[in-house]
């Protein structure tokens, strides 16, 4: 289950990055390091 909730994070973290744009503030915001 580990593996798989691992799984789902990461492609929510990308899914992220694709979606949210870099150029609009909110992005930044939400956007973590």
């Amino acid at each position: 289950v580990e593996s798989y909730r691992r799984r789902t994070a990461s492609d929510k973290q990308k899914e992220r990055r694709r979606q949210l744009p870099t150029d609009t503030p909110n992005g930044a915001t939400t956007m973590t390091p």
